[in-house]
């Protein structure tokens, strides 16, 4: 069953279901207009089973079962959590490939058990070596489906337990537990309480730092897209924090610039405390990263003033693999310093010019990164529909990180993930056009984009059940030929 993206660090909630519906209603005319890169199909994760237990006498007695469980499980992965970066000498390969296939245990848990009584959310604090924390500040924070917005505070009892009950159930609220701790916040994905069984949370609090030498982009894209008389460019940096403790990066933040001229900043949603503060020469990185893998997604446009556009902007993080990543159309060049030249490529229809590298350990450090395109069309020829920048790089990363892996499931998580973010920007534009705080010409823009988004994930999902339904022609012939 997947959650709902709600209670999102200072940013408003989807203010109802008519808003969602109307845009879905607007994908759904959109999406045999666009193009869409191919996915697959996800099945639903069923719950691990686990030995017969006497029965709870109550939800810290469930919390205390369930932690036993858990820490049975995380021990086999100690030793991995041990081989974590050595800071002062540098990222190991062993540490990047652990981050890429995201081989970390989570540092936050929610999951509906009916070993704790209906309306309760039990919670449990530990630490690093998963000891409970006495006297852990809590915030329950709620989110009404009309958009208000609510919470409540506790602290741990002597074994880090604390409950909440006699809460509303149903889908007229939200709920997300957040464990501040010395300039970090610890937060579960938002959750609803079903009428007929509680919530179990399950929140590790890590030791923090402000050392940023164990923080390295495993993944970063550039994806550049071609409007009227401006370029939208759209960038990605998946981060893993290799070290054991989280990253705090203090008031001021980490400094992101941004090519000159930048306009229209955006940027996506996270599940944790990161938020992305835009100023004129591009944005600071504010909150904290616990170890393991976070993804921040952020767009904005520059002008485009002729057929040719040069970007050039520092590298904020010690990276280990890079994609810059154009439209393409006859004659246009794509050429990134210090990496290799653009290739053609087409996925289903649509023609992108890639250009990719993968960095060692020992390579120089690369402190800029600096875009030339050149020969892009005018605005007659240029009339391609967008799939959307963030889908682009969330595709092309997943596939990426998950070569191996349950690369089916992370799409289709994904493309679950990025439908709840826009219908809740979407919600965020209605609120600020409401407030006065953008113009019509800003929101109807905006508008068009998501709707236009929301068709290109309803066209991948389509992919996908088509791509599940029907088996490759070669797996085809082999099943007659068994039959004959």
């Amino acid at each position: 069953m997947s959650t709902r993206r709600h209670l999102l660090a200072g940013r408003p909630l989807l203010a109802g279901a008519r808003l969602a519906g109307a845009l879905l209603a607007g994908a759904l005319l959109a999406a045999p207009l666009l193009a869409a890169l191919p996915a697959h199909a996800q099945g639903p994760d069923g719950p691990a089973a686990g030995p017969a237990e006497a029965t709870p006498s109550g939800p810290s007695d469930a919390m205390r079962q369930a932690g036993q469980a858990r820490r049975e499980r995380e021990a086999e992965a100690a030793e991995a959590r041990r081989r974590d970066a050595q800071r002062a000498a540098g990222v190991d390969a062993g540490s990047v490939r652990d981050a890429l296939r995201g081989g970390r245990g989570e540092i936050a848990t929610a999951t509906a058990s009916t070993s704790v009584p209906v309306g309760t959310i039990a919670i449990q604090v530990v630490d690093e070596r998963g000891q409970g924390v006495p006297g852990a500040s809590i915030r329950l924070g709620i989110m009404n489906a009309d958009s208000s917005r609510d919470s409540r505070t506790a602290q741990t009892d002597a074994e880090g337990l604390f409950a909440f009950q006699d809460l509303p159930t149903g889908s007229g609220q939200s709920y997300r537990v957040n464990i501040p701790h010395q300039g970090a916040t610890y937060s579960s994905t938002p959750f609803r309480l079903e009428p007929d069984r509680g919530h179990l949370v399950r929140v590790v609090r890590l030791p923090v730092t402000r050392d940023t030498r164990g923080l390295l982009q495993t993944i970063g894209q550039t994806m550049l897209e071609y409007r009227a008389g401006r370029v939208h460019i759209t960038q990605q940096a998946q981060l893993a924090n290799l070290g054991r403790e989280t990253i705090v990066f203090g008031d001021e933040g980490l400094e992101v610039r941004l090519p000159r001229g930048f306009t229209a900043f955006q940027s996506g949603r996270v599940m944790s405390d990161q938020t992305l503060v835009p100023d004129e020469e591009g944005f600071h990185l504010k909150g904290s990263l616990p170890p393991g893998r976070t993804t921040l997604t952020w767009a904005y446009d520059v002008p485009l003033d002729g057929t040719d556009v040069h970007l050039s902007m520092p590298m904020p993080f010690r990276t280990f693999r890079y994609v810059v990543m154009t439209d393409h159309s006859e004659g246009m060049a794509l050429r990134v310093e210090g990496m290799p030249d653009g290739e053609a490529r087409e996925s289903n229809g649509r023609k992108f010019l890639v250009s990719q590298i993968e960095r060692s350990p020992g390579d120089a450090p690369w402190d800029r990164l600096a875009i030339t395109v050149e020969g892009i069309p005018g605005p007659g020829p240029l009339r391609w529909l967008a799939v959307g920048g963030a889908i682009v790089l969330l595709i092309f990363g997943l596939l990426l990180a998950t070569r191996g892996g349950d690369q089916a499931g992370a799409l289709a998580r994904a493309r679950e993930a990025r439908r709840e973010e826009l219908l809740e920007d979407a919600a965020e534009v209605e609120r600020l056009f409401a407030a006065n705080e953008i113009g019509p010409k800003f929101r109807t823009r905006r508008m068009e984009e998501i709707v236009a988004e929301l068709a290109s994930l309803l066209r991948l999902d389509e992919a996908a059940s088509t791509s599940r339904e029907t088996p490759p022609p070669a797996r085809t012939k082999r099943r007659r030929a068994r039959r004959a």
